[in-house]
C-alpha cells in the first residue's frame, strides 16, 4: 500500500544555474518536489497556488527583487514557511539582515549536501513541533548552531544574541560558555571573556578549548593593556606612525608572549607589535584562515626596571593549523618582521622565510648573562637586519656576532652604526639610532662589542 502523505514540497531560488541543478538533484534524492526557480519574481510567482513545506533562497539574486526582499516577500505570503538562506562568508551584512528579517537558518556557501541535509532537518523539526521538550532541545542547538555560524564570519551581535537565548535553556553548557567568551572577546571585553571561559572550563574540566582559551586570556591580561574608548565603524590603525612594525603570532601562548619583553628592546619608542591571536574556527566545516577581529592594545610595562610601553594591536584569526594561521596574519603586514621563538615548530619557520618575510628568532624570553645577537647579511632586507641587531645588541647590552670579514677583531677605534651599514653596502632604515657605535672592547654604554664566532651562541637571530 502506497504511503498516503503527500512528499514536501521545496521553493528553490538560486540564479546559478548549475549549483540549481545540483541542488534540485539533491533535495529530489532528499524526498522532496522541487520548485526551482533562477529569481526573486519568479519565487513570488510560483508560490501562488502552493503548499510549500520549506524555501531555500541565495541572498545574492540578480534583478528587481534580492535575496532578502525575497525573503521578506515569502514571510509576508506565508508567515509559518521556515526560509533557509545561502549566503557568502564574507557577506556579513547579508547574514545579519537574514536573521533580522527572519531567516530560519543560513548556509555558508560553499556547503556539502551533507551540511544542507541537518540543516533541513533541523529547521523543519524547529517548524512542526514535537512537545515542549522537543522544541526547547532544538531551539538550543539550532541557536548553538547559528552562532558558530555567525561567529566565523564575524556577525558579532547575531551570535550574541543567539548564546545569550542558549544559554538562558542550560546555563551550564560548556560549549556555549566558551562560544560566549570567545564572542565577547571578539567585541574587545577581555574581561568578561575571561570570565566566562572560567565557568566553562569549570563546568567540563576536560574541554580543551575552554582550558585553552583560559590559559591564554589569563596571560594576555599580564601582558597586554587594552585601550578603550569610542568604537568607531572603521576604527584608525593601532600601529599608524611607527617605523617599524613586528608581528608575534601566539603559535603557544604562555611561551610566546613573554617574547613581548623581547620585542620592546628591538625598536624601542619607534616599535610596534601585532599580536597574532589563532584560535580554533567554531564550525568543523571552516577552514580557511583569516583575520575575524583586531583591537588595539599596548605591551605593559613589566617592573621597576621597565617603564616603557609600545603600541600593539591584537589581531584575531581562525585557523585550523598554525601555518595557515601565521601566513594569514603575516599578509596584512607584507613589510613587517615576524618575531617567534625558537620552540616555533621548524617547517614554520623555513615556510615564512620561503614567502619572503623576515623573521627574528629567540632563543628565551629572557635576556641571558653573556648575550649575543647575530644577524643574516644576505637578501634584500639585510640593511634592516644588521639594524635591528645592532639596536638589540645595544639596548640588551650584547655583544654583536658578525664575520670577521666585514668587521676584524682587532680594530680599535669606535665604528658607528651608519659606518658599519655603509661599509657592508646596505642603505641603514630611517629608525636606526645613529648613536649606536660597535668596537672591538666595550667603551660606553652607547657602544656595542663585536664577537666573532657561531649563529649558535646567540641569544637572538635576525633572519632573512
Amino acid at each position: 500500500m502506497s504511503d498516503p502523505r503527500p512528499a514536501p514540497r521545496a521553493l528553490l531560488v538560486e540564479h546559478d544555474e548549475g549549483l540549481r541543478r545540483t541542488l534540485t538533484l539533491a533535495l529530489e534524492t532528499l524526498g522532496f518536489h522541487v520548485d526551482a526557480v533562477a529569481s526573486g519574481e519568479a519565487a513570488v510567482d510560483a508560490l501562488a497556488g502552493r503548499v510549500v513545506t520549506i524555501a531555500i533562497v541565495d541572498a545574492r539574486l540578480p534583478g528587481a527583487l534580492s535575496g532578502l526582499e525575497v525573503l521578506e516577500a515569502l514571510q509576508l505570503a506565508l508567515a509559518s514557511l521556515p526560509v533557509i538562506l545561502l549566503a557568502e562568508p564574507d557577506r556579513a551584512r547579508d547574514l545579519i539582515a537574514a536573521f533580522h528579517a527572519g531567516a530560519a537558518d543560513v548556509l555558508l556557501k560553499p556547503f556539502e549536501i551533507a551540511e544542507l541535509r541537518a540543516c533541513l532537518g533541523r529547521v523543519l523539526a524547529h517548524a512542526q513541533g514535537g512537545g515542549a521538550a522537543g522544541e526547547a532541545a532544538v531551539d538550543f542547538h539550532g541557536r548553538v548552531e547559528l552562532a558558530k555560524t555567525a561567529l566565523g564570519v564575524g556577525a558579532l551581535e547575531v551570535a550574541d544574541a543567539h548564546l545569550r537565548a542558549a544559554l538562558a535553556l542550560d546555563p551550564l553548557d560548556a560549549e556555549v560558555l566558551n562560544l560566549y567568551g570567545l564572542c565577547v572577546e571578539l567585541g574587545g571585553d577581555l574581561e568578561r571573556a575571561t570570565r566566562a571561559y572560567r565557568t566553562a572550563f569549570a563546568a567540563h574540566p576536560q574541554y580543551g578549548r575552554a582550558r585553552r582559551n583560559l590559559e591564554r586570556a589569563s596571560d594576555q591580561s599580564a601582558f597586554l593593556g587594552a585601550v578603550t574608548g569610542e568604537r568607531h565603524p572603521e576604527p584608525p590603525d593601532p600601529l599608524d606612525g611607527v617605523r617599524l612594525r613586528l608581528v608575534l603570532p601566539l603559535l603557544d601562548p604562555p611561551r610566546d608572549l613573554s617574547l613581548l619583553r623581547v620585542a620592546k628592546l628591538i625598536g624601542g619608542s619607534a616599535c610596534g607589535v601585532v599580536v597574532g591571536v589563532l584560535l580554533d574556527p567554531p564550525t568543523e566545516e571552516d577552514a580557511a584562515a583569516r583575520v575575524v577581529a583586531e583591537r588595539p592594545a599596548f605591551v605593559r610595562a613589566t617592573g621597576r626596571n621597565d617603564t616603557r610601553t609600545i603600541p600593539a594591536a591584537v589581531r584575531y584569526l581562525f585557523a585550523r593549523d598554525a601555518l595557515a594561521g601565521a601566513r594569514a596574519l603575516v599578509a596584512g603586514d607584507p613589510a613587517a618582521l615576524v618575531l617567534v621563538g625558537e620552540w616555533a615548530p621548524a617547517p614554520l619557520v623555513v615556510a615564512l622565510r620561503q614567502a619572503g618575510c623576515a623573521v627574528l628568532v629567540a632563543r628565551t624570553s629572557e635576556v641571558p648573562a653573556s648575550p649575543c645577537v647575530s644577524c643574516d647579511l644576505e637578501g634584500a632586507r639585510a640593511a634592516e637586519m644588521l639594524a635591528l641587531a645592532l639596536h638589540l645588541a645595544a639596548a640588551t647590552r650584547a655583544q654583536l656576532l658578525l664575520p670577521d670579514a666585514l668587521v676584524g677583531e682587532g680594530e680599535v677605534a669606535a665604528l658607528a652604526a651608519a659606518a658599519l651599514c655603509e661599509r657592508a653596502r646596505l642603505v641603514p632604515p630611517a629608525w636606526l639610532d645613529g648613536e649606536v657605535h660597535v668596537s672591538a672592547r666595550r667603551r660606553t654604554p652607547a657602544d656595542v662589542p663585536l664577537h666573532v664566532g657561531r649563529e649558535e651562541d646567540s641569544f637572538i637571530q635576525c633572519l632573512f
